[in-house]
């Protein structure tokens, strides 16, 4: 195509010096062929970029520039030129989609000046350098297009200035970009690589990025931003991201367009004396279609803003100062104790004199990092569906509103508020991140029974009754983390402490541990049915999550930042009781060293024990709390308790009434003490037993405690009826031993008293004096000896003791021979001893014996009575 010129070509003046105050058109730029006709075809070097584009891809794509006031340009000059062919090339301006051609001429150095003077009017424009065609003759020429022996002449530059008394508002980049991966047999993107006279110059690789720093003279506030010919063959993908100063304008995602610039609109006030940074980011889609590429970028700005009009605004508590002011931790749903604030242009203080509205909307700032230095926005940061509501700022207002409430019903570990006005689009984030956390937990404890966890609520305050739940066996916790208005904040993803608080209800008063191993998430809800408690009573459960709002450390009160919920939980009573002996001991019946069988025995020191309440986990502590009040619930006396033995049959012969009395020793301690009169006795079988050692246990009865709390695994003992395990007797005399009463036949003369002997014998594979025999000494008394036969009533008996067992039965002369029959009647008050008299096998019979008086006892034997006198 050829290009339209105007007839005359203005001649550059080398000698002119530039202009102050000037345009600048940043970008380094090549036009050419890269073969050096005056180098007789050597490929061109020292270029940037090295490739170049041609003479036809120059002029389809004029440099763009924009200007934002009437401008006098009063010449061109090229930045750091290249001229390796030749110092002469034309050049054109034009306006964009209108008049073709304004102005044109021939560089021959670096500097055309314009005679007369451009005035151009505010708007978009074209420049077009043309450095034309080699030819033999070594004279440039500009045809339409070079031949084969014609070659395009190379130029460079780094940038082109447009002198001018005055400076546009406007920022140009004219470079010619490519950002991606250029890999054709993967992407098909063979338009980033085709003939010399289309290249785009891929500067950036995939997911990199390219940027571009600037200033502005004044604070001046970003309208537009446009990319002039944007190349994106990633059809419906977002192949780039635009940033300006790491705040997020907007992607490229359309296809070319030589003239029409693909525009983001944006509204960003931007500061002077500060260098402000584009930048273009490619994203990574490795396999995909994801290259970009533009030749011209134009950033246009409003004038500096006037009075009235924010540069920017904050967010801040309720009467904290406009700009150093923070925000602290809030409540989802509760008043937000927020209020807005309009800041003058520079931010220094604030705009009392601003009227408008103002929409607020709350972000999820969770992300950390480099905010947008002026608007305090990062470029990450989203709003929150259905959070915003809008402000009006009116006269008198100084420049501050209350942000009206309720409004935050979310959960946010990390927060910020975002504000816009509705007019302008002027955009600032509040200065200060803050916590937006549920307002509290709704608390609910359960179980399924007892011992379970389920979901039958435990709600019982009371000291009776059910519910009721084993301490120390699992139970079911739920927190559902609300707004203040009771609802679901599925947001909320925290985690409860795992210490927690818990408040004994009277009477309980030791408050006792809540152990949660692991919670469970599902939404808003945490939920635990490994909870254990290990106390009596009911409490006053406090969870918290400490951690939610750290963000706000600091600067907001743990009141302030803790997730609390509470809940009255119970009852709760213990799992079981632990049996401790204290103190057991049986008395031998005969003196401290044995005991008769059938004889009563009883104790040296009564049987008392301990009974503890237990919690019920893997490892048991005391419910301390069972003892107070009306949480004690065992009666005065427990049940009947039983005896038994290892060898023979042992029987209770006397229990008194109370049989046994329990005593509240308070710290979840009771004791239990049998009645020291308590006797007892062994069976005596019908035939002798050797004699063996008593190894007893004394099993306590039935607690029959209210709740049914009783001793685990079984009733316990005193002793065990196993060998030498049973109760102990005192100075270990624990022997049983088979006793007879014995009364020997005796004869003497019916004029002088006669002595009968008796002596108490044992079985030990045979009878045997009882020699250890000291008891039935002092039992053992003349009424309990029966006289009876011709003579039973002419004698008198008295019994005397010879110890160990030995006895003298002394009767009176009766005057006259007989016979007298002696009995000891003993089956009523010494039924240990009784013998077998009549040789049935059962010993059951009275000790019987003959007396005879002045009477031979037998045929062979006729004497009654001899004496020998000594001494004569």
């Amino acid at each position: 195509m050829t290009p339209l010129r105007h007839a005359v070509l203005l001649l550059a003046l080398a000698t002119v010096a530039p202009a102050q105050a000037d345009i600048v058109l940043q970008g380094s730029q090549h036009v050419g062929d890269c073969n050096d006709f005056a180098a007789g075809g050597a490929a061109c070097s020292g270029f940037t970029p090295l490739d170049p584009q041609g003479r036809a891809s120059m002029y389809n794509t004029l440099i763009k520039f924009h200007l934002s006031t009437t401008t006098t340009i009063t010449g061109v000059r090229l930045n750091g030129p290249i001229f390796p062919d030749r110092t002469q090339l034309e050049v054109y301006i034009q306006s964009l989609g209108g008049t073709r051609t304004i102005r044109s001429g021939i560089f021959l150095v670096d500097t055309f000046t314009l005679s007369p003077s451009l005035v151009l009017t505010p708007g978009s424009y074209s420049l077009w350098l043309d450095g034309g065609c080699s030819s033999p003759s070594g004279l440039d020429y500009f045809p339409s297009a070079c031949g084969n022996s014609n070659d395009e002449n190379d130029f460079g530059f780094s940038s082109i200035t447009l002198l001018s008394a005055q400076t546009s508002t406007s920022r140009m980049f004219n470079r010619r970009r490519h950002i991606g991966d250029n890999a054709a047999s993967v992407d098909g993107d063979n338009d980033y690589d085709q003939s010399p006279g289309d290249r785009f110059y891929p500067d950036g690789a995939e997911a990199a990025s390219v940027s571009e720093t600037f200033t502005v003279d004044t604070d001046q506030r970003l309208i537009d931003l446009s990319f002039y010919s944007a190349r994106d063959i990633t059809t419906g993908i977002a192949a780039a991201r635009v940033y300006v100063d790491g705040l997020l304008l907007g992607s490229l995602d359309r296809g070319s367009s030589a003239t029409a610039p693909y525009s983001l609109g944006t509204n960003l006030l931007l500061q002077d004396s500060v260098v402000h940074t584009l930048t273009i980011d490619s994203i990574d889609t490795a396999g995909n279609r994801d290259d970009s590429s533009w030749d011209d970028i134009v950033l246009t700005f409003a004038d500096t803003v006037t009075s009235g009009t924010p540069g920017l605004f904050n967010a801040v508590d309720t009467g904290a100062n406009g700009l150093s002011g923070t925000l602290g931790t809030k409540a989802a749903g509760a008043a937000p104790g927020v209020d807005i604030v309009a800041l003058n242009a520079l931010s220094t203080g604030i705009d009392i004199a601003y009227t408008g509205t103002v929409v607020v909307e709350l972000m999820d700032a969770t992300t950390d990092g480099t905010v947008n230095a002026f608007t305090g926005c990062h470029s990450t940061w989203t709003a929150v569906t259905g959070m915003s509501t809008a402000v009006t700022f009116i006269a008198g207002n100084a420049g501050r509103v209350a942000l009206p409430g309720p409004f935050f019903a979310y959960a946010l570990r990390k927060a910020a508020l975002r504000m816009t006005d509705s007019s302008t689009g002027a955009v600032a984030c509040s200065s200060d991140r803050f916590a937006l956390r549920p307002d509290h937990f709704v608390v609910t404890a359960s179980h399924g029974t007892p011992t379970t966890p389920g979901v039958t609520p435990l709600t019982n305050t009371g000291t009776s009754g059910d519910p009721q739940h084993r301490a120390g066996q699992p139970f079911t916790i739920q927190a559902t983390a609300v707004d203040l208005s009771g609802n679901a904040l599925s947001t909320y993803t925290g985690t409860l402490e795992n210490s927690h608080d818990t408040t004994a209800l009277a009477p309980a008063t030791v408050n006792g541990s809540l152990n949660t191993p692991s919670w469970s998430a599902a939404g808003a809800v945490r939920s635990t049915a490994e909870a254990r408690y290990n106390e009596a009573g009911a409490f006053t459960l406090q969870l918290r999550d400490k951690t939610w709002s750290d963000t706000d450390a600091g600067q907001s009160t743990d009141a302030q930042r803790w997730i609390v919920g509470t809940a009255d939980v119970g009852r709760f009573t213990p799992d079981h009781f632990a049996f401790a002996e204290l103190a057991a001991e049986f008395d031998p019946a005969c003196s401290d060293s044995f005991t008769y069988l059938g004889q009563s025995f009883g104790y040296a020191v009564a049987p008392t024990a301990t009974v503890t309440a237990m919690t019920g986990d893997a490892a048991p502590t005391v419910t301390r709390n069972y003892t107070a009040g009306a949480l004690f619930k065992l009666p005065a006396s427990i049940g009947a308790s039983s005896v038994a033995a290892e060898v023979g049959t042992v029987v209770a012969v006397n229990v008194p009434s109370p049989e046994n009395t329990v005593a509240n020793l308070g710290n979840g301690i009771a004791q239990i003490t049998l009645a020291a009169g308590s006797t007892f006795a062994f069976t005596r079988p019908a035939a002798p037993l050797v004699p063996f050692d008593a190894d007893i246990a004394i099993t306590l009865g039935a607690l029959g405690e209210a709740d049914g709390i009783d001793f685990s695994p079984a009733a316990p003992s005193f002793g065990v009826a196993d060998p030498g395990l049973g109760v102990d007797f005192s100075g270990n005399n624990q022997s049983m031993r088979f006793g007879r009463l014995v009364i020997d036949n005796a004869q003497g003369s019916e004029l002088r008293s006669l002595a009968v002997p008796l002596r108490v014998e044992y079985w030990n594979t045979g009878f045997q004096p009882s020699l250890a025999d000291n008891c039935t000494d002092d039992m053992l008394a003349t009424g309990n000896i029966d006289l009876s036969g011709p003579l039973g009533a002419s004698t008198t008996p008295t019994l005397v003791s010879n110890a160990n067992g030995r006895f003298t039965l002394n009767l009176t002369a009766p005057g006259t021979a007989g016979v007298v029959n002696v009995e000891a009647l003993i089956s009523g008050t010494h039924p240990w001893l009784r013998t077998d008299r009549d040789a049935d096998g059962d010993y059951d019979d009275n000790p019987r014996a003959l007396v005879t008086f002045g009477l031979a006892n037998d045929d062979q034997n006729r004497r009654i009575y001899s004496r020998e006198v000594t001494g004569y």
